[in-house]
């Protein structure tokens, strides 16, 4: 039995339309559990979970050996590898084989994972970009899906029907050298139109690494064999070629952050976190020990806090242990105010 909206605020757990006439000005954080009300695929977990799960048991060591759930860090290893055994005359077959592997199973990990544009309703992705530009401010996201890329993407379309509506910017928009399939990031701002700012703090699978850029694909829409094909193929073409998305998919809170710490736009997202004052809305995360180091940022600058709870089915007691764990866990010196709303009163999914 679900608790009434009544009972709801009684224990703390308010709705959204109460939230948001107390703060005009709000930041955004969003985990998995926003993308989830997309599509249940998402429920699966990460896709280096699922890779895992198909992968022969020589690959799971060699990700075991080197103490790492970053594919990208062992895409190099084995180039390494290969570039060692050229020089010592030495077979490179299975070095070979196993970089086959490693670019064949995160594509179909992510084909397994993810929906496609099919299978979402434009209709609510409008809507989002809509309530994202009119009702909070900047946009964190923990999760590395491409479902914010196609709200950036909403929002930017009806801005340019409406040059006085709002549009997300995500610092990917200097060009580079490569086609057009690319934006480089920047860490400054080029626009002067009316924007919000979006960042991936722990990657997206739309970013990549190019030696010292960061690179966001594009679609090309001049280029035949791009028009009207899914942004997902065009990742798998990208891996297909060797370069594997920027993304941190899994691991402990330090594993987490060093990461971060290792990109450096990782690590403007995060510090962006940790220096915005606006009160926040964490949406869908929950804030489980190894996201312990996005808590400790927040804290670096405290600001109220409004965290989403998901009432559906569960008893009082439940609730009110939930909303205690989340105040211990950012301790008794946070001295700013933390609320909870009802998650199925933000965002239109119901």
């Amino acid at each position: 039995m679900t608790l009434s909206n009544a009972d709801l605020n009684l224990i703390g757990i308010r709705q959204w339309s109460d939230i948001k006439i107390v703060h005009k000005e709000l930041d955004l954080l969003l985990g998995n559990g926003f993308s989830i009300n997309f599509s249940d695929k998402f429920r699966y977990g990460s896709i280096y979970e699922r890779f895992r799960e198909n992968c022969a048991p020589i690959y799971k060591e060699l990700f075991s050996h080197f103490d790492t759930t970053n594919f990208e860090e062992i895409m190099l290893m084995l180039t390494y590898a290969k570039r060692i055994n050229n020089i010592f005359n030495l077979s490179i077959t299975e070095v070979s084989a196993a970089v086959e592997e490693l670019k064949n199973g995160l594509i179909a990990s992510i084909n397994e994972v993810h929906p496609r544009s099919s299978e979402l309703s434009s209709k609510l992705v409008s809507a989002l970009a809509h309530q994202f530009t009119t009702e909070f401010k900047d946009i964190f996201s923990l999760s590395y899906d491409l479902m914010l890329y196609k709200i950036i993407m909403a929002a930017y379309n009806a801005w340019d029907i409406d040059n006085d509506l709002t549009f997300l910017q995500d610092y990917c928009w200097g060009k580079k050298d490569v086609g057009t399939h690319y934006r480089e990031f920047m860490d400054y701002q080029s626009r002067s139109d009316k924007h919000n700012s979006v960042y991936y703090i722990h990657g997206n699978l739309a970013l990549f690494n190019n030696k010292f850029h960061i690179l966001k694909l594009i679609r090309d829409e001049n280029d035949p064999k791009e028009v009207g094909v899914e942004l997902i193929e065009l990742i798998a073409r990208r891996i297909h070629k060797g370069n594997f998305p920027l993304f941190v998919s899994e691991g402990t809170m330090e594993e987490k952050k060093q990461r971060i710490s290792s990109n450096k736009y990782l690590t403007f997202c995060f510090n962006k976190l940790g220096s915005a004052r606006r009160p926040l809305m964490i949406f869908g995360l929950t804030l489980a020990q190894n996201d312990m180091h996005i808590v400790n940022q927040i804290k670096n600058r405290p600001r109220p806090i409004i965290i989403s709870v998901y009432p559906e089915g569960r008893s009082e007691l439940e609730l009110r242990k939930e909303l205690i764990d989340h105040r211990f866990k950012f301790g008794n010196d946070y001295r700013q105010s933390i609320d909870f709303v009802d998650s199925r009163s933000v965002f239109p999914f119901i």
